[in-house]
């Protein structure tokens, strides 16, 4: 088998199209067709069929993608108990699964040590070296990041559109040229790879919480209103609306591209403030969202502290937080990774009659209800999550032990982060 030395041949456009040719596949919610040699484990394979590898790839974007969401569930669920070692735990293989998707979905493989990527030709090359799959997904994640030219890609800035746009047309406006849309968009990189840096730091303390006993680890309880708090926010960025997006999480995701843009190049406050008025001036946005907007993005520090800068502690034995950081880190890369399975399949046509079977089993599977509960729209399962915060918040003045008893129907409710995916999927 041919050998490459990194993933800069790897190509999103054949997953796209390898993505395409599994729908009567998902439909039947064999994942990947009979017959596939890929369904067994890859340790080595001398050879396989190329076209079997493209497909294995391809359903991986969606199939690590649910993963990841299904951690964050018993993450979110851990969290809200105050099982700080469990939280942090699954929330680290919350982020690991989606940075998987998101690679797969760039044409890169990693499984168990043995590490591939799908070329433009259809072709499979396997990458130079051995890397286990924890050190492999951060260091591939960060080459795949990095701006090029001549890649064939999925970047983030094409997947987060605020308000309909995609957040690369936000940063040409703001640059004022295509030119200067290159020049700056490894500031907006190296922003990036921050996160990345964290991703991999999280690695360690999955270690950490993972192998320490957890009674020795506990530190002390959040209080019931920091809970409350945590939830609502997480919630709040994940209001849906149509086609899959999510404003509130994209605004904040080019409120930061924008000020880490703004700090690498050292642009004066005047400057900067005159570039986001042109900025807003000349996309296509209604009034209000211009006046939202400025307020947003010219403000060094929002009057509601988001709640993915919030907790950025890294060493578990000096904090208390340090699980909250890896949860929000793995739900703004699964947000990321959702977007990158939507576009796929958008390109295919791929809506709610194909996934219909997996959705229905999901439901019961879940306990979120019978088949005949599927509701016709499944935004309209966001009631149930503004009802259950609404009751938590009720319970501010109870003492942990009762504030649990009495809303665990609710901590229940508000654990179903698979329901963002849903609504992700434009499902």
């Amino acid at each position: 088998m041919a050998r490459a030395v990194s993933t800069s041949e790897a190509s999103s456009k054949r997953v796209a199209s390898a993505f395409g040719g599994l729908s009567s596949t998902f439909r039947q919610k064999a994942w990947i067709p009979a017959g596939n040699t890929c369904r067994e484990d890859l340790r080595g394979r001398k050879s396989f069929r190329h076209d079997q590898c493209a497909q294995f790839i391809a359903a991986l974007v969606f199939l690590h993608l649910y993963d990841g969401w299904n951690y964050l569930e018993g993450a979110f669920a851990s969290l809200m108990r105050n099982d700080k070692a469990t939280a942090g735990h699954l929330a680290y293989y919350a982020e690991l699964r989606a940075a998987m998707s998101f690679l797969a979905a760039n044409g890169v493989l990693t499984v168990n040590g043995r590490n591939y990527i799908l070329t433009e030709n259809g072709n499979v090359k396997r990458l130079r070296g051995r890397k286990p799959t924890h050190s492999a997904v951060w260091d591939y994640l960060k080459e795949v990041s990095v701006f090029s030219t001549t890649s064939d890609r999925l970047y983030v800035d094409n997947l987060v559109c605020p308000c309909r746009i995609e957040l690369s047309e936000w940063i040409k406006e703001f640059t004022g040229s295509t030119a200067g849309y290159r020049s700056v968009f490894s500031s907006y990189v190296v922003g990036w790879g921050d996160d990345i840096k964290r991703f991999k730091k999280d690695r360690e303390l999955r270690n950490i919480f993972s192998y320490t006993p957890s009674l020795l680890n506990s530190g002390s309880s959040l209080p019931v209103g920091d809970l409350c708090n945590i939830a609502s926010e997480f919630w709040d960025f994940f209001v849906p609306q149509t086609n899959g997006r999510f404003d509130d999480i994209d605004k904040y995701i080019l409120r930061r591209a924008l000020w880490d843009i703004k700090k690498i190049n050292n642009i004066k406050d005047a400057d900067f403030e005159a570039k986001i008025s042109r900025m807003l001036g000349n996309l296509s946005l209604s009034a209000g969202e211009r006046t939202s907007l400025a307020n947003l993005l010219t403000q060094p520090q929002t009057t509601k502290p988001c709640i993915l800068d919030k907790y950025k502690a890294l060493d578990v034995n000096s904090s208390d937080v340090a699980h909250l950081g890896i949860f929000m880190r793995a739900s703004f890369l699964l947000r990321v990774a959702t977007a990158a399975c939507l576009s796929y399949c958008q390109q295919s046509s791929m809506g709610r009659a194909t996934f219909k079977p997996w959705i229905d089993d999901l439901f019961v599977n879940k306990g979120w209800g019978a088949v005949g509960d599927v509701p016709s729209s499944l935004t309209d399962m966001r009631v149930d999550i503004d009802d259950a915060v609404s009751n938590i918040f009720g319970g501010l003045s109870l003492p942990y032990d009762q504030f649990i008893k009495q809303h665990s129907r609710d901590v229940n409710m508000l654990s179903r982060a698979t329901y963002i995916m849903l609504w992700g999927l434009d499902l």
